[in-house]
């Protein structure tokens, strides 16, 4: 209550219940003083918890951000940066949806590759990606790294006298088989939340739904499966 109003509930007590106005006043100074600690209090704690949240947010971002690429990604990485027009074709091929690469920096210098490849016509080179990255620390360490290993892989296939469709050829098989792998794990995602709702309450337009959608992901998962077994004979 505001002064007056104050004043006045103090009067009426006092007179009702033979008190002194002082010590009503002390009292419910008491009690206006505990209840705004604790309203400070909780206003401290929801305050710390949303700080305490927003870190654990930040963190998670960071940790998704900095997540290392999976070897099927870096595979297929590296066959873009060692011929990116043999891996496009071969994607293209097999119909792979890019944004299956969860790693965001690996899909963007990939994208980039095919960007490339398609305005020159020729696969491009590696000073090309790392100037169109110069500014990303992260995408210059991928770049780099596959560099290095193609160097190394490159050496090793010159060794063996291996012809140039030969090369080509194991550059094809790696891009068709990462990309193979990125594509069943997330159709088995896909899979697990389909069988996960069919075991729910649902009605029967969503049960045939459902059930087609177990049935075209399934298919897929054993054609790849298929893939995978042709690739490693």
């Amino acid at each position: 209550p505001d002064a007056i109003k104050q004043e006045l509930f103090i009067r009426r007590i006092a007179e009702k219940f033979k008190l002194r106005e002082s010590m009503l006043l002390t009292e419910l100074q008491k009690i206006i003083g505990t209840e705004r600690r604790k309203e400070n209090q909780l206003a401290v704690r929801e305050e710390n918890r949303r700080a305490a949240q927003e870190q654990v947010e930040e963190v998670s971002l960071h940790q998704t951000v900095m997540a290392e690429p999976t070897s099927a990604e870096l595979t297929l990485l590296g066959a873009f940066i060692e011929d990116t027009e043999t891996a496009y074709r071969a994607i293209v091929e097999m119909d792979f949806d890019l944004s299956l690469v969860r790693h965001e920096i690996v899909r963007a210098i990939i994208h980039k590759c095919i960007v490339l490849f398609e305005d020159s016509g020729s696969s491009p080179s590696v000073n090309a990606l790392l100037d169109e990255f110069e500014e990303d620390p992260v995408a210059l360490h991928l770049i780099s790294t596959a560099a290095a290993k193609r160097v190394a892989i490159s050496s090793e296939w010159v060794d063996s006298e291996l012809s140039d469709a030969e090369l080509r050829e194991h550059i094809r098989l790696a891009s068709y088989q990462s990309a193979s792998l990125l594509s069943k794990g997330a159709w088995e995602k896909q899979l697990t939340s389909v069988k996960q709702r069919l075991a729910g309450d649902i009605d029967e337009s969503e049960l045939h739904s459902l059930l087609e959608q177990s049935i075209q992901l399934s298919k897929r998962i054993d054609e790849t499966r298929s893939i995978q077994a042709r690739l490693q004979q």
